[in-house]
């Protein structure tokens, strides 16, 4: 019988060792304050225009803000700032279950698009040839902006894009990793917050 035992009580701690790692390393919401008030202004010169957006303090720079830019360099996509929060197991060296960039985008060759135009969302969804499986899209005005939102309910993420011209557009997108996505709640406040960054967004000049 001794043996029996000894076999049960290994299988019991080997249950229980499972389980204390599990709960070590699940993920644990960042909190993140809400005020706007508090949060940090970030300015990009983007072609003598200066766009400001604020960001929620005690986030990880990723990519190191361009304060200045000029279209004409863009030749594909430009990561003008990354920033990631929600490093689910507490540490800066995990994956950042919430990320936001903010990007700006060279429509391809052959597609007409007119910044002036209120379906400016067509060229954007034509340029970022995105599968449409799962896809939403529609236009949404957030703080002083109309934005035109495009997200993916199974890969979850958003895109809120303005016209820079008519050969590129500014973005701010938010991406959601699988900690974070498995939780319907959480998953639902942080695309809120996200809404919130993109409300800030302004011209100031």
């Amino acid at each position: 019988m001794q043996p029996i035992t000894d076999r049960i009580m290994m299988l019991l701690l080997m249950v229980l060792m499972s389980w204390l790692l599990i709960a070590c390393s699940a993920y644990t919401a960042q909190l993140i304050d809400r005020d706007v008030g508090h949060w940090y202004p970030y300015n990009f010169r983007i072609d003598g225009e200066i766009y400001q957006v604020r960001i929620p303090p005690r986030g990880m720079i990723i990519i190191k803000p361009i304060a200045d830019i000029t279209t004409s360099a863009v030749d594909d996509y430009l990561i003008a700032a990354s920033f990631g929060y929600d490093y689910g197991r507490g540490s800066y060296d995990d994956i950042a279950q919430f990320g936001v960039d903010i990007g700006i985008s060279k429509i391809d060759d052959g597609i007409s698009c007119h910044a002036g135009e209120s379906r400016f969302g067509e060229c954007i969804l034509k340029d970022s040839k995105v599968s449409l499986n799962g896809h939403v899209n529609q236009y949404e005005s957030l703080g002083a902006l109309q934005w035109f939102h495009e997200s993916d309910i199974q890969r979850p993420w958003d895109a809120y894009s303005i016209m820079l011209d008519r050969d590129h557009y500014l973005s701010v997108v938010g991406t959601y990793w699988r900690d974070l996505a498995a939780r319907p709640g959480m998953l639902a406040d942080r695309r809120r917050l996200l809404e919130e960054i993109v409300s800030t967004v302004e011209i100031t000049n």
